[in-house]
């Protein structure tokens, strides 16, 4: 592989170690080879009339560099505001200050430097995508690609080879082959550059009316494109995507489970794209505006996601008073109420008063919404979580929960060991 040999002050080091370098290429000569004291005597006299090379006056311009180029190095004077006038160029070699061409023969420069650089493969200097092979798809392509050497490829991960298919070969049947192009598709959005995908995007949605893209590999797009470029290309591209295909996902799905589990995993990518907004710092707007068109291109169906966010967010900052308009547009816009727990457990958190007018406030809001009863139950959830077992066991014997009511906190409810204890005091505690 090759490598790339950063050099940190590299004519330092070098005179740091050049008496271990001599003594070494010294020894090594005395084994293979007769002493001659007419050399060594004129080493040592011409070692003794030397003048040490004083590297302090240099100033090194290049930090970085290979071991055969020469670095550019600058007389200092006493005032810093003096620029150099004339630049000497010193070789790499005379660094050394070798004393013949016999002792430069016995060093091993590459394992020399192993000992005073730092090493790095080059794949952490040069950007992924300028090693990537590019997707033209300006082949010949008049066949379909072969579908088997194509599944090699696809379970190799072999991104190259994929793209070489793709620029020289047309899509097959989509009908036929639905799995397998959606795992080359797949592929692509992880790998290729923006214009690539879009290119590839295009190619395939008219290569067969009956061909579709996968809301999932819609959603990786764009976060990926929301990570690399920005809020406006993403809400841009929902816009776009969709409309290139006469056939959405959604449709051609028959079974209620796999519609219901294809529509999960999308609102938790779209969860995911959001929260990156949010930790990009685009403003509520912004990030409503993008939700919004995922809700009316049919990516997600989830009307609470974005007041889920802002909620949780806002609170985070302490911004209560705005949280609690955005809950007051989710009761007004959209009739629901998903947001209870976010304020109870903001009031635990920060030992905020359950008797004061804030409380009051957000259980009235929800009680308009939601049946008193079910208002309890979301409360014995929310002491469940923040690991208060006690108070939620005494809540739900004091309010004569029962099963049902436990059923919309318990949606919301993703670790397993709080869904454990909670059974547990649901069949402990509730009316039989």
């Amino acid at each position: 592989m090759q490598r790339l040999l950063c050099l940190i002050n590299r004519h330092h080091l070098l005179q740091n170690n050049i008496f271990l370098l001599r003594s070494n290429s010294i020894a090594n000569q005395i084994r293979e080879k007769p002493v001659n004291d007419k050399i060594l005597s004129t080493n040592l006299q011409r070692t003794s009339n030397q003048t040490p090379l004083d590297f302090s006056k240099y100033i090194v311009t290049e930090d970085f560099g290979l071991v055969s180029s020469e670095a550019d190095v600058y007389e200092t004077t006493k005032s810093f505001l003096n620029k150099p006038t004339e630049t000497i160029k010193y070789d790499f070699y005379s660094g050394l200050n070798f004393y013949s061409e016999t002792e430069k023969q016995y060093i091993d420069l590459s394992a020399f430097l192993d000992d005073i650089v730092h090493v790095e493969d080059i794949e952490t200097f040069i950007d992924d995508s300028e090693k990537r092979a590019e997707i033209t798809l300006d082949g010949e392509r008049s066949q379909c690609f072969d579908v088997s050497k194509m599944l090699q490829l696809v379970s190799r991960n072999d991104y190259e080879g994929i793209v070489n298919e793709l620029n020289n070969k047309k899509w097959p049947k989509f009908l036929e082959n639905d799995i397998l192009i959606s795992k080359v598709l797949e592929i692509i959005v992880a790998n290729a550059k923006y214009e690539e995908i879009k290119k590839v995007f295009n190619d395939f949605a008219k290569s067969d009316c009956m061909a579709h893209l996968k809301n999932s590999i819609a959603l990786d797009f764009f976060i990926k494109l929301l990570d690399q470029h920005n809020l406006d290309t993403v809400v841009n591209e929902i816009g776009k995507l969709k409309d290139l295909f006469y056939i959405d996902e959604m449709s051609t799905i028959l079974s209620k489970k796999v519609a219901s589990q294809v529509e999960m995993k999308s609102n938790e990518q779209a969860r995911t794209l959001l929260n990156t907004a949010f930790e990009l710092e685009y403003s509520l707007p912004d990030i409503e505006r993008l939700w919004k068109m995922l809700l009316s291109k049919g990516y997600i169906t989830s009307t609470s996601m974005f007041f889920e966010l802002a909620i949780s967010q806002l609170l985070e900052k302490r911004e209560v008073d705005l949280a609690l308009s955005y809950w007051k547009r989710q009761h007004s816009e959209f009739l629901e109420s998903t947001c209870f727990h976010y304020f109870y457990k903001y009031f635990l958190k920060n030992d905020i008063p359950l008797k004061g007018k804030l409380y009051e406030k957000v259980i009235s809001m929800e009680s308009s919404m939601v049946r008193s009863m079910n208002v309890f139950a979301d409360i014995v959830v929310c002491l469940v979580e923040m690991n208060r077992i006690e108070d939620a066991k005494k809540q739900a014997k004091k309010m004569s929960l029962n099963s049902s009511q436990f059923k919309n906190p318990l949606r919301r409810v993703k670790d397993s060991e709080v869904y454990g204890v909670l059974e547990g005091i649901i069949k402990e505690t509730t009316k039989k």
